[in-house]
């Protein structure tokens, strides 16, 4: 008898931590390429698809991001963002914002 895996869909929550990492590893590698301009356009959305993400989190019954954990970066990128400093966004971005949003994605991503 052949048993068949129901996959499950991904909840919205999943599909937008999803597109959020898109945004950011598009980010990176532009900026890291050079390409500050693209680099910029993928930033910004991956700070629209931050917020995004927060909020749906935020309206779910059971929210799991830790907003403790989320705030001193989001710090961190104000003040990159401040003093213009292409090379601290990038290094934030993929030292925590990536890994952030990897484990988010792995405790279920508010499933």
């Amino acid at each position: 008898m052949e048993e068949r895996m129901q996959r499950k869909e991904p909840t919205r929550l999943q599909v937008l931590i999803s597109r959020l990492q898109q945004y950011v590893d598009s980010a990176v590698r532009n900026f890291r390429s050079g390409d500050d301009t693209q680099g910029m356009r993928y930033f910004l959305s991956a700070v629209e698809g931050l917020e995004l993400v927060i909020r749906e989190d935020r309206n779910s019954q059971q929210p799991k991001i830790d907003l403790n954990e989320l705030l001193p970066s989001v710090r961190r990128l104000y003040f990159y963002m401040r003093n213009q400093d292409i090379v601290g966004i990038t290094d934030l971005l993929e030292d925590t914002v990536m890994p952030m949003t990897a484990r988010w994605l792995k405790e279920g991503g508010g499933a």
